[in-house]
Formats: structure tokens, C-alpha cells, sequence
């Protein structure tokens, strides 16, 4: 199994045998709201390899599960029926590639790219992209996925059913998003981040995503109750934040993090 690499704060730093994580002694700050929390910094625990991206829906989305799927580990996967994907081919090489102008998809450029594969750009979908036919065959997107800030009506991630990384950041701060549905495929993210989203209740959607190359934040989501739809996340490599979500309980957050490796620094608050 991986060992934690995350160096974690606590306010009252403690370690017991066998943990495996490297604990910070640094006091809070005075002003420091998380020395306030009723819960204050969670410490971490070990990590574990599990690959329920295979797993159905159905079977995710509570703590147990989180906590089964752990020590069902690789056999889970084995006995899984998976169908191969673009990368378990290594073929990203050969995709038809479409770049935007600007570097940012517009939607009268959408129209010009029928069987693009990997947009060489970034999507926001702000821009709306009523029409999303083209956005069917696109395996990679080589810069960010992200909401724009978007407060009209409800934003979707509908019509990208092939997407399987998205190289830059898939992100959401304050976007109209009411859940993740629309990339099945998802595998691989150079960051994630759902910030200040009022709508979101969970992740469900993104059962298949397993690495977060960079930094990974959830924080301040009035709605959020449930880590369910990130049971297959296995490696997050960057910093990890999970702040200021009231509904969120506690418990959910700990098995979340029995299930997942952070390469840099855990902040839970």
C-alpha cells in the first residue's frame, strides 16, 4: 500500500504508532478560524490502492462503502469488467487534434470541429455551447474545464461522454452546477476544484476519475453532504483543502481520506 506523503496540522498534534504521517507541531496563528472549528484539522490516515472506477455507481457512495471498496483493493478491480479507454491503448498521440483561435473554445468554432479528439485549448462553459454534438468524440482537453462563474441557469457538464483528462484544472467557483454527470470517462485532472458551488450535494459522475495531478480543493458548498462519485480517486498530488462545507460531516471526510493518497499538504477545516 502507498504511504501518506502529506504533512498535516492539528491543534492538538498527536500521533499514534504506526500512522505513518508526519505531524506539524506549529501552533494556529491567533485569528486563525480553524483553531475555532468545532472539528479542527482532521489528522490523516493511511491510504490504501483501490480501483472502484470499475465499481457500479450503485455500489458508492456512503461511508461503508468508501471503507469496503478499501479492503476489497485491487480484487475488486480484477474482477471488474472495464473496457479499454483511449489511454489504456496509449494512443493519445494519434487523436485528431482541433485548436482553438484564442487558445478558448468558442461556440461558432464548436460547429467546425465534428470528430475532434483532443481539443488543444481550454472550455469554459459559461459560454453556454447549446449545441454540444462535437463534443461528443473529444478524449483530452489539454488546458482547463471550468464553469466561468456562471449564475444564469444551471450549468452541465452534458455532451462530453468521451472526456477522459483534462490536462489543466476542472474547476467550479460560485458556477451554477448541479451535479457532475456528463463525463463517464473522466480518468485524469491537473487540478480539481468545487468552490463556493451553492448547488452540489455530492460528486456522483465522476466514478471514474483516479488521479488529481495538482491541487485538489473542496470548500465552502453550502449543499455538500457526501463525498459519494469519489470512491475511485486514488492519487491526489498536489496540496489537498476541504474547507467550510457546514453539511459535510466529519466521518465523510475521514473515509474519504483512508482512500486516497496526498502528496503535499492536507488541510481539513
Amino acid at each position: 500500500m502507498p504511504g501518506r506523503a502529506a504533512r498535516l496540522r492539528s491543534a492538538q498534534p498527536t500521533a499514534e504508532p504506526g500512522d505513518g504521517v508526519g505531524l506539524s507541531n506549529a501552533p494556529f496563528q491567533n485569528g486563525d478560524e480553524r483553531a475555532a472549528h468545532p472539528w479542527g484539522v482532521l489528522r490523516g490516515t493511511r491510504a490504501c490502492v483501490h480501483r472502484s472506477h470499475c465499481i457500479s455507481p450503485g455500489e458508492l457512495g456512503a461511508r461503508g462503502s468508501m471503507k469496503q471498496l478499501c479492503a476489497l483493493g485491487l480484487a475488486a478491480f480484477a474482477a471488474a469488467g472495464c473496457n479499454p479507454s483511449v489511454s489504456d491503448t496509449g494512443s493519445y498521440d494519434n487523436l485528431r487534434t482541433c485548436t482553438p483561435q484564442s487558445g478558448l473554445l468558442q461556440q461558432e468554432e464548436l460547429s467546425t470541429f465534428d470528430g475532434c479528439e483532443r481539443l488543444d485549448g481550454s472550455l469554459v462553459l459559461q459560454y453556454g455551447f447549446p449545441d454540444r454534438t462535437n463534443m461528443k468524440s473529444i478524449a483530452v482537453i489539454t488546458g482547463s474545464l471550468n464553469g466561468g462563474g456562471y449564475v444564469g441557469d444551471p450549468l452541465t457538464l452534458e455532451g462530453l461522454d468521451s472526456l477522459e483528462i483534462v490536462e489543466g484544472e476542472l474547476g467550479f467557483i460560485e458556477d451554477n452546477l448541479g451535479d457532475f454527470a456528463g463525463v463517464p470517462k473522466l480518468r485524469n485532472v491537473g487540478g480539481f476544484r468545487a468552490q463556493s458551488v451553492p448547488s452540489i450535494e455530492d460528486f456522483r459522475g465522476l466514478e471514474n476519475l483516479r488521479e488529481v495531478h495538482g491541487r485538489f480543493r473542496v470548500a465552502y458548498n453550502p449543499k455538500l453532504r457526501s463525498f459519494a462519485g469519489l470512491e475511485g480517486l486514488e492519487h491526489i498530488h498536489g496540496d489537498l483543502t476541504i474547507a467550510e462545507n457546514p453539511l459535510l460531516p466529519p466521518a465523510e471526510v475521514e473515509a474519504f481520506l483512508e482512500c486516497v493518497t496526498v502528496d503535499g499538504e492536507v488541510e481539513v477545516w
